[in-house]
């Protein structure tokens, strides 16, 4: 049988599978109760949001090999900082590509945007991993 996973990495893969409205909620009480584990645990995950942290070169570069309709579903619900930065690293052909898939997307489910969007932020985490090796 599987040791269970424990600790602070633990913690945040359970939070990053959360939705946000849960997750905000859970971790403001353990920043409460315990300021260090919460930035602890914070170290550990990497959101959608985080993306606006990454250097513009980089982030180019992963978001030209993503598939581009995941990446229209997951600009469907995000802050306007983060779409301007994604539209500011991208080609300008690919940038109207994409205002234009989302435009002409149709409604989604939050779940299936919240969706594509962890699945690119695990993918550029899992890359930014492996690159610092």
């Amino acid at each position: 049988m599987a040791k269970p996973k424990t600790g602070p990495k633990a913690a945040a893969e359970i939070l990053k599978g959360l939705d946000e409205a849960t997750r905000t909620r859970i971790f403001s009480e353990i920043q409460k109760k315990d300021p260090k584990l919460a930035d602890i645990i914070q170290n550990q995950m990497f959101l959608f949001d985080d993306l606006l942290k990454i250097e513009n070169s980089i982030l180019q570069a992963f978001l030209l090999e993503l598939d581009r309709n995941l990446l229209a579903l997951a600009l469907r619900k995000v802050k306007p900082e983060l779409k301007d930065k994604v539209f500011e690293v991208l080609p300008k052909r690919l940038r109207q590509e994409l205002e234009e898939s989302i435009a002409s997307m149709g409604p989604k489910k939050i779940s299936d945007v919240e969706t594509a969007q962890k699945k690119i932020a695990d993918m550029i985490y899992l890359k930014t991993k492996k690159d610092e090796t």
